[in-house]
């Protein structure tokens, strides 16, 4: 149940935070960050949080990942261009 709850608040933040087309290669560091993300929320859920705060904790994961998802596209972008 709180899984299926925390799942839902992820799903919300990010959609709040908006959606993205990405290639392949990025999908599975995406999965694992939501996985993380939906791991952080249901913590935050056990420990009583109120469901908004918990969702600015999420979007605040959210940013800390956003260098690792730079770094891999700027990887991505290079490979593609043979440098």
């Amino acid at each position: 149940m709180a899984h299926d709850r925390a799942e839902d608040i992820v799903a919300s933040a990010v959609a709040e935070a908006g959606r993205i087309d990405v290639p392949d290669l990025l999908k599975e560091r995406l999965t694992r960050q939501n996985a993380h993300l939906v791991e952080l929320a249901g913590n935050l859920i056990a420990s009583g949080m109120e469901d908004s705060q918990i969702k600015a904790v999420v979007r605040e994961a959210m940013s800390s990942y956003e260098t690792e998802l730079v770094q891999t596209i700027l990887a991505l972008q290079a490979e593609a261009n043979g440098v």
